[in-house]
C-alpha cells in the first residue's frame, strides 16, 4: 500500500525515474550459516528444466561487506539485501515510501510522535511473527538507545528520543524534534529483539539467506511466507561475485549470470544483440572525489583547477552513452524541489585551469594520484578518461587500481589517498548526500571542513518548514560547488543486461534490485 500522504506538511518526494530509449527489452564477514547444501555450478535454464525450481545468477561487484543490516557500509551490499531485510517502510518503484512491516502510520499534529500498525502476518525467516517489541529493540538500536550504550547505527534516527510499545502491533515513535525528512530513514530493517544475544538476523523480506561462498556467491532462497501473495517468483537467486568487467562479459557471453547490471557503454553495445537491455537512472552520484586534508589538495586554488580541467560531457559520452545526468553539486536532480542547478560554474576551460595552478603555486603542475575500484568498470573506465582530462592541465596522473575491500578500508574508511573515482548512492531523503560533508560526519571521506556549511546544515536539520529547507539545500550545495569539495560528474544509470527469457524486471530510482518480480518464462 502506497503512502499517499502522511500529514499536512509531511512531503513524500518521488524522484522522476527516467525511462531512457535504450530500454530493448522483449514484450565483511568471512562466514554464514549456510541454509542449503552445496552445488555445482550451472546456468539458470539447467537449474530450471532439471530441478523443475525456478533458479537464476545475478553478477554483482563486489564482496558483501557485512550480515548485519545496520552495519551494511557498502551499496553493493545494501542493494542484495533489499531482498532479505525490511523496515516499517520501504521505497517502491515510483520513489515513493511504502508500507512493509507496518501497515499504517499517523503523524501527530505537532510532527513528533509517529505510531505504526504493524501488518498482520508477518514472519521473520526463522518462522516467528514480528512483534511490537522486535520493532522497539531494531529502532532503538539504530537510534542509540539500548541500554547496552551502543552508539547510533543510523546517523539520522538520533532525533528518534524513545519508542514506545503500545500494544504487540502497535510502536509508537517519539522524535526529539519535527522531521519530515524521517520517512525515510524509517526503512531501517527491523530485526528480532534477540539478534545480539543469538547472532542470527533474520529478515522479512520476499528471500532469505542461504550458502555463503566468501568472495565466490551468496545462495538467496525464497521466503515462502513471504506476506505479498503471488511473490517473489523465483524458488532461488545466486548471487554471483563478479569482480572485473571483462571476467562479466566472459559470464555472460556463456550463460553463466542470467542478469548483470551497471554496464558501460562498451558493454553495452558488445551484449545488446544477445540480451535485453533495460536502462534507468538511479540515486548512485560519480565523482572525482578529493581529499581536501592533503596537499595539494588542500589547496582551493588547486582544487578548482582540476574543476576546470574535466570535461563532464565527454566522461557522459564516453563511459556511458550519454545516458547520465551532469550535476553541479551534491544532490540528485530527481529531488526538483531541493536541486540547484550549478552545472555552469566550472565549464570546461583548460587554460583557466592552469591559471589556477599558477597562482596556486603550482605553474608546472604537479603529481596526483587517483584510486579506483576496479570492480566497477564504470569507474574504471572513468578514471582513465579522467587521466587524460588532466594531463592537458599539467597534472601528472598515476592510476591506482585496488579491489573492492581494499578501497573501503583505505579510501573510504582510513582516507589514505588523494583523489578517488568512484560514487556514493543517496536516499529519497534530500538531505542525504549533504550531511556527509560536514565535518564530523564518519561518511565524510573527502575531509571536508567548513564552518559555515556545518551552521547551515545544522539550521536545515532542525527546521520542519519547507520552505527554510529549500533554501539552505540549495545554499549548501552552492558552498560545496564553490568550495571545490569534489568534482561532482553525474548521476550514473543503471543499464541492465539480463536474458531474453526473464519476465518482470522492475527498475528502481534508487541503488536496488528487486528480485521479488522476476520470473522466467
Amino acid at each position: 500500500m502506497r503512502i499517499k500522504r502522511l500529514m499536512a506538511g509531511i512531503l513524500v518526494l518521488a524522484m522522476s525515474c527516467t525511462m531512457f530509449a535504450c530500454n530493448k527489452e522483449s514484450n565483511s564477514e568471512s562466514t554464514t550459516k549456510a541454509t542449503q547444501n552445496s552445488e555445482k555450478s550451472q546456468t539458470s535454464e539447467d537449474t530450471t528444466t532439471k530441478t523443475g525450481t525456478k533458479s537464476i545468477v545475478w553478477g554483482v561487484q563486489q564482496d558483501i561487506d557485512n550480515f548485519d543490516p545496520h552495519k551494511m557500509t557498502s551499496a553493493g551490499t545494501k542493494e542484495i539485501f533489499f531482498n532479505v531485510y525490511e523496515g516499517l517502510v520501504k521505497a517502491d518503484k515510483d520513489g515513493n515510501m511504502a508500507y512493509a512491516v507496518a501497515s499504517d502510520l499517523k503523524i501527530s499534529d505537532d510532527g513528533l510522535k509517529y505510531t505504526f500498525t504493524l501488518r498482520d502476518g508477518v514472519k521473520f525467516h526463522n518462522g516467528n511473527l514480528v512483534t511490537a517489541k522486535d520493532v522497539k529493540y531494531s529502532l532503538d538500536r539504530c537510534a542509540g538507545l539500548l541500554p547496552s550504550g551502543e552508539k547510533a547505527l543510523v546517523s539520522a534516527l538520533k532525533k528518534i528520543s524513545k519508542v514506545d510499545i503500545i500494544d504487540d502491533k502497535t510502536v509508537e515513535v517519539t522524535l526529539s524534534a519535527p522531521d519530515f525528512e524521517m520517512i525515510y530513514y524509517l526503512n531501517a530493517a527491523i530485526i528480532p529483539y534477540e539478534a545480539d544475544v543469538t547472532g542470527e538476523f533474520s529478515g522479512t523480506g520476499p528471500f532469505m539467506t542461504g550458502e555463503y561462498r566468501p568472495g565466490e556467491s551468496l545462495v538467496l532462497n525464497k521466503n515462502k511466507d513471504y506476506y505479498v501473495a503471488g511473490y517473489p517468483k523465483l524458488d532461488s537467486v545466486t548471487v554471483k561475485i563478479v569482480k572485473d568487467g571483462s571476467a562479466a562479459l566472459v559470464y555472460l557471453k556463456s550463460g553463466a549470470i542470467d542478469f548483470y547490471p551497471y554496464l558501460t557503454a562498451d558493454q553495452e553495445e558488445e551484449l545488446s544483440g544477445d540480451f535485453d537491455i533495460v536502462c534507468s537512472t538511479t540515486d548512485d552520484v560519480q565523482a572525482l572525489f578529493l581529499n581536501n586534508a592533503v596537499a595539494p589538495l588542500n589547496n582551493l586554488k588547486v582544487r578548482q583547477a582540476i574543476c576546470y580541467a574535466i570535461d563532464k560531457n565527454e566522461i557522459n559520452a564516453f563511459v556511458n552513452n550519454n545516458k547520465g545526468q551532469i550535476i553541479g553539486s551534491s544532490m540528485l536532480p530527481g529531488l526538483k524541489d531541493y536541486y540547484n542547478d550549478l552545472t555552469s560554474m566550472y565549464k570546461t576551460d583548460v587554460a583557466k585551469a592552469k591559471e589556477l595552478l599558477k597562482e596556486a603555486g603550482y605553474p608546472n603542475g604537479f603529481e596526483l594520484e587517483i584510486t579506483y575500484p576496479t570492480n566497477y568498470q564504470i569507474h574504471v573506465d572513468t578514471a582513465v578518461l579522467i587521466q587524460q582530462q588532466l594531463e592537458k592541465a599539467g597534472i601528472k596522473v598515476t592510476l591506482k587500481g585496488v579491489d573492492w575491500n581494499t578501497w573501503v578500508s583505505d579510501v573510504y574508511t582510513g582516507r589514505n589517498y588523494q583523489a578517488t573515482v568512484c560514487a556514493v548512492t543517496s536516499q529519497l531523503a534530500p538531505g542525504y548526500l549533504l550531511a556527509r560533508y560536514t565535518a564530523d560526519n564518519s561518511k565524510n571521506f573527502v575531509n571536508f571542513s567548513n564552518e559555515a556549511y556545518d551552521s547551515l546544515f545544522n539550521e536545515a536539520n532542525t527546521t520542519n518548514d519547507k520552505a527554510v529547507k529549500v533554501k539552505d539545500y540549495k545554499e549548501l550545495q552552492k558552498i560545496l560547488a564553490e568550495d571545490a569539495a569534489s568534482v561532482y560528474i553525474e548521476v550514473c544509470p543503471v543499464v541492465v543486461a539480463k536474458k531474453k527469457n526473464l519476465t518482470g524486471y522492475t527498475t528502481y530510482p534508487v541503488y536496488v534490485q528487486d528480485l521479488s518480480t522476476i520470473d522466467i518464462k
